[in-house]
């Protein structure tokens, strides 16, 4: 049994080892794909997948053995509790007899008695062993049973990546050959059969798909077959580009063959002819010296007849070779013609004067750069080149060292740097010649616009729900704006405590003119531990004034670690406390700061300026409006770009972006800042962390007059409205003899009103704090609910 186990052992060691190797084999194969060898990577990712596959499998098998023995250790096991059993009641038995018949045997009966007692503890043993091993198989039958599913899983993704990748080259690949055969009819026929071989090819790999089984280790042919059809499909469609590419530079080539095929026989013709002429003009000069002795009336006659018909024949003949010879220039010229570059005849459009200047550039040095097409815009084009009749091949890098004197050329505003396109083999060049043209938007800003007050107010009211604001931008973008209109909306219409937390107090942009309690960074810190002590007490105790702290520069002076555990816990908990925060960051970038998008979704967020681009862009909460809210943007920064030229920073006007949970997004534009002027009881503004007694004895007076004075009655602290979170306003308990302050941890060390947690079934226990903010009593071994701790 010993070595069974053992064997199973170094059997599963051996498995886990093979897996792990053949996962290191795809890795390797993985990186393979960016090399020259995509086949190789290709081939080593299949088979380590497989290698994978078949490890499981055999791990499985391993499994299923090691079943089969718990089923025949559990066999063997209730066959000796029967047996047990069996000779419990014949010793039961015997007991009986023994002592019906002779009461003598009392020693042998406590004998069998006490054999009894070992057997009942031996029966109890093998049960336990029972209960242990049926445990065991239980586990393994889940472990089992994830593998399995996950492997299906996987088989099933696999599968339907191929069948997806199958249907979506079908579609591009008729939509494309369908699309050019119309522009293209000389090149229907070639792009019907490449069509033709791509759907047979899809219609292979469709068949190969349907016969692959639906098993484990089918799973490195799926993915095999997925990345050689994506090849393959990817050829055809490579095949049909460069056909459409090389259309007109064929047909071109065609005219030039032709005109040389001209230009050749003319050449030919007139060589006959000339020879023909000079032949003729011998042959008279000999019949004029064969003739020398007859008659010298025969010969003046011959020679005069003779030499007009030469002087005809030759006016007739040097004409003949004049219009040949201009007929041969002007096939000379036009060959040259054909061999130079496409350009754009007769170009009124700055794109296409550029396009020829470029062309004309590379002409001289011995590059052809035929014209191909331009996508033009009022102040900018995407020119497009082929490069096909250079006779080698041009690299966009080759070009793009001659940018400074192409720029000077065209005067163009940008660098133009050529690129290739890989989807038609062309060269692209971005050129610019104007600035993008400014356009009046104002009206359709200001309808993008909802005034700040009734956002303000939105935002104030979800403070019961969501009790926190958090506002992020970049230096000079309003941060400090937005949070001050927003104290001085909050303290003209509620009695909130409110103590703001600057750790940058003294910088140059200090413009809040109300009390700070923190000061720096560790003011800051000490302060967020006093906030973390207020919300325990106010769990176990209640609380009378709603106090809102606003923390400037939160992202740089938390700690990643307290930002995940603490910080974002004390969010969620505060919501009915009767505590709000305000938390100014630098920007949504969540990711660096330790904040996810999922702790965006707690709080009520402001994104100021460009902040709201990068929230639009990366918050999966904005996701559903995303094209639309980038196009506002788009709308407003342009319109307040205009807006603000010529402004000073202080004078420059700020918009933003509102994004209360469960609501839609809103854009506001900030009021000036010289006009924000914070007015309320100074009782309101915390000179200090600690809450005095006087201003909860202002709030209880208000509540006993009924003070109806707030907007907000979501938030108001009047126990009679009995509107949400008044609910939970429940009175502080006061102390005997305690100072004039109502319970809260001074930034000094010392203690207010609720002191030091206790449990009130063990008052001496010395209690801890657990993550989640629970105190723990080693006395009862649990944590204690709110009821169960008391204060001394």
């Amino acid at each position: 049994m010993v070595r069974q186990k053992d064997l199973e052992a170094k059997l599963n060691n051996s498995t886990d080892f093979f897996g792990v190797l053949s996962l290191g084999s795809v890795v390797l194969s993985g990186i393979l794909l960016f090399s020259p060898a995509r086949a190789v990577g290709y081939i080593g990712i299949g088979s380590g997948l497989g290698a994978f596959t078949a490890s499981i499998v055999t791990r499985r098998k391993h499994l299923q053995v090691a079943r089969q023995h718990v089923d025949d250790l559990t066999s063997h096991h209730r066959i000796e509790v029967s047996l047990q059993n069996d000779l419990l009641v014949s010793k039961d038995n015997e007991i009986h007899t023994l002592r019906a018949d002779n009461g003598k045997r009392f020693k042998k009966i406590e004998a069998l008695s006490q054999e009894l007692n070992q057997s009942g503890n031996q029966l109890a043993q093998l049960q336990n062993q029972i209960d242990g091993l049926m445990a065991q198989r239980q586990s393994q039958q889940q472990l089992l049973e994830r593998v399995t599913g996950e492997l299906d899983r996987l088989l099933d993704t696999a599968r339907v990546a191929v069948e997806e990748s199958l249907d979506e080259w079908d579609t591009r690949l008729c939509s494309l050959v369908n699309t050019k055969r119309e522009q293209y009819p000389k090149l229907t026929e070639r792009l019907t059969d490449l069509l033709r071989e791509g759907q047979g090819l899809i219609a292979e790999y469709e068949a190969k798909l349907s016969e692959t089984p639906k098993k484990w280790d089918s799973l490195a042919d799926l993915l095999s077959l997925y990345y050689v059809c994506n090849d393959d499909l990817a050829n055809i469609k490579t095949k049909c580009i460069q056909a459409i590419a090389k259309l007109s530079n064929q047909e071109k080539e065609k005219d030039l063959d032709e005109w040389n095929e001209s230009y050749q026989a003319l050449e030919e013709r007139y060589k006959l002819l000339l020879k023909e002429y000079c032949s003729k003009v011998d042959e008279c000069n000999r019949n004029a010296i064969e003739n020398s002795n007859n008659a010298k009336a025969i010969i003046e006659e011959f020679t005069v007849k003779t030499a007009d018909d030469v002087e005809a024949n030759w006016k007739n003949a040097t004409d003949f070779v004049q219009q040949l010879k201009g007929e041969i220039q002007r096939l000379e010229e036009k060959v040259e013609e054909l061999s130079k570059p496409l350009k754009y005849p007769g170009a009124i459009r700055s794109d296409m004067k550029i396009a020829n200047i470029v062309i004309e550039y590379f002409y001289r040095l011995g590059m052809i750069l035929d014209r191909a097409g331009t996508e033009y815009r009022q102040y900018e084009a995407t020119l497009e080149f082929n490069s096909d009749r250079t006779g080698r091949l041009i690299l966009p890098k080759d070009l793009n060292d001659h940018s400074d004197a192409l720029q000077k050329l065209t005067h163009t505003l940008n660098k133009p740097e050529f690129k290739l396109d890989p989807e038609t083999g062309l060269l692209t060049l971005l050129v610019r010649w104007a600035n993008k043209p400014a356009v009046d938007n104002t009206d359709l800003a200001k309808r993008l616009l909802t005034p700040v007050d009734e956002v303000v107010k939105k935002l104030v009211d979800n403070l019961s729900h969501k009790p926190t604001i958090r506002v992020m931008g970049a230096t000079g973008e309003g941060k400090g704006v937005m949070v001050r209109y927003l104290l001085k909306s909050i303290l003209a219409n509620h009695s909130w405590y409110c103590r703001l937390h600057d750790p940058q107090h003294g910088s140059s942009e200090d413009y809040w003119g109300i009390p700070k309690v923190s000061k720096s960074g560790n003011e800051l810190k000490q302060a967020l531990k006093g906030i973390e002590s207020q919300m325990l007490y106010r769990e176990a105790n209640g609380w009378d004034v709603t106090t809102l702290d606003t923390l400037d520069e939160i992202d740089t002076h938390l700690e990643r670690k307290e930002k995940k555990e603490s910080f974002i816990d004390l969010v969620s908990r505060i919501r009915h406390l009767g505590m709000k925060l305000i938390l100014i960051g630098q920007n949504p970038k969540v990711g660096r700061a330790g904040f996810e998008w999922s702790d965006m979704q707690q709080m009520n967020c402001i994104y100021m300026g460009a902040s709201a681009f990068d929230a639009i862009e990366t918050n999966p909460q904005l996701k559903p409006r995303k094209d639309k809210l980038t196009k506002d943007y788009i709308t407003l920064s342009e319109h307040y770009e205009k807006v603000n030229e010529g402004l000073d920073d202080g004078e420059k006007y700020l918009f933003g972006l509102v994004v209360i949970p469960g609501k839609s997004p809103l854009w506001i534009e900030l009021p000036r800042p010289d006009s924000i002027e914070i007015n309320c009881n100074e009782l309101l503004l915390g000179e200090s962390f600690t809450i005095p007694d006087s201003l909860v004895q202002l709030i209880e007076d208000k509540n006993t007059a009924n003070y109806t004075g707030f907007f907000g009655k979501t938030n108001s602290n009047s126990k009679g409205s009995a509107k949400a979170e008044t609910l939970t306003q429940q009175e502080e308990p006061r102390q005997p003899g305690s100072p004039d302050y109502a319970g809260v941890t001074a930034l000094d060390g010392s203690r207010g009103s609720f002191g030091s947690p206790i449990c009130k079934q063990h008052p001496d226990a010395k209690l801890t704090t657990r993550k989640d903010g629970r105190h723990y009593c080693p006395s009862c071994k649990k944590r204690l609910a709110k009821t169960d701790v008391g204060y001394r």
